[in-house]
């Protein structure tokens, strides 16, 4: 009897809550740049429609940003060597895209490649791979989920709570503390372009290692196969 409630009391504090540290719904009024963020454009557009961020760089031009961790003093207690989670609604409008940053930040890095490929990019600057995660809709949202393991070295991307991408590897760069849209590159300015909407961010901290859910995992099955036996043994004797 002992055995079992330190078995399943174990189990009750082994899920630590996620901490959420940032939020960002974008309910400035339309037109507007979200407060406390850095936009840059040019012969586009990045700016709140209806409670979203809009991007707009179809043909010459682009637009991209990020949050100023000036603004969100928060930001600067990020600690991006611990895991952690990025949550945001998006969508594509339409195919008319080539490689704009979905989210990239110190070392994830997605993208909408042509048309409608979403994909991270992993290895370093001078050696990366471009990976396919998953052919998207146009004109529907998705709930994006990426879960970042720094120690392990990769990340999981979830689509509409679907597992999509396990142990994807990370890029390395520097967007601190991350970036959105289509960033000019050099005199590329005509090539890379696209449409896009976000919404509803969502930065927490605290999240398990994939390791430590296993054992918690299994320290569950034990406590519950444990508490069966127990049950039916009481059934047994009456």
């Amino acid at each position: 009897m002992v055995r079992q409630v330190l078995v399943l009391a174990i189990v009750a504090q082994a899920s630590p809550a996620l901490a959420g540290i940032w939020t960002e719904d974008f309910t400035g009024s339309n037109g507007s740049t979200p407060t406390g963020w850095t936009i840059s454009t040019s012969n586009g557009s990045m700016d709140i429609q209806s409670n979203t961020l809009y991007m707009n760089s179809q043909g010459s031009g682009y637009a991209w940003g990020y949050p100023d961790k000036s603004s969100f003093p928060v930001l600067d207690d990020w600690d991006q060597t611990l895991p952690y989670r990025v949550e945001f609604d998006f969508k594509i409008p339409n195919t008319n895209n080539h490689w704009f940053f979905v989210y990239v930040d110190s070392r994830v890095h997605t993208v909408i490649d042509y048309g409608d490929d979403f994909k991270y990019r992993a290895g370093t600057s001078s050696s990366a791979s471009n990976v396919l995660i998953m052919e998207l809709n146009t004109d529907q949202w998705y709930s994006m989920q990426y879960d970042v393991f720094p120690a392990a070295g990769y990340f999981d991307i979830y689509v509409d709570n679907v597992l999509q991408t396990a142990g994807a590897g990370f890029l390395s760069q520097n967007r601190d503390p991350f970036h959105i849209g289509d960033r000019p590159r050099g005199n590329n300015e005509d090539y890379d372009h696209g449409s896009a909407y976000w919404d509803n961010f969502q930065l927490t901290t605290n999240v398990p290692e994939p390791s430590t859910l296993l054992v918690w995992t299994g320290l569950s099955v034990i406590g519950l196969v444990t508490l069966r036996r127990r049950r039916a043994a009481q059934a047994a004797t009456g």
